[in-house]
């Protein structure tokens, strides 16, 4: 029988940020024995970006890039993403949201994860 690897019962965390055209919202380690799971993010601009922006998702002090992509020229309505399958940190490690590029008043991120603690059933932290 496959494993499954279940999130209930483990601490959620929010971090938000704003700037002008960029922002990042940091998730600190955790501590030694535990692991961050980096369950989704939000993205939004205040107006309209006259310029594409990027985005990266990032574990270990900004070091890794776990998943990264762009984003339009335009208006932005808030976009809400949640992982299907969630992207682990490694152990004591920090994860962070970056948005860079936009032309825009205000950005607004967002990361959401999961404290839990690391064991021998751990996740394998993500890379790109």
């Amino acid at each position: 029988m496959e494993k499954q690897d279940m999130l209930g019962g483990h601490s959620e965390n929010t971090k938000t940020a704003s700037g002008a055209a960029a922002a990042t919202a940091t998730q600190a380690a955790p501590g030694a024995g535990l692991q961050l799971l980096v369950t989704g993010f939000s993205i939004s601009f205040g107006v309209s970006s006259t310029a594409a922006g990027t985005y990266q998702i990032r574990r270990a002090a900004g070091t890794i890039v776990m998943r990264q992509g762009n984003l339009p020229i335009g208006a932005m309505a808030p976009v809400i993403y949640e992982f299907k399958r969630p992207l682990a940190c490694g152990d004591n490690e920090s994860a962070d949201i970056i948005v860079t590029g936009a032309t825009t008043a205000t950005v607004t991120v967002e990361l959401f994860t999961v404290t839990r603690p690391t064991s021998s059933n751990q996740l394998t932290p993500a890379a790109t």
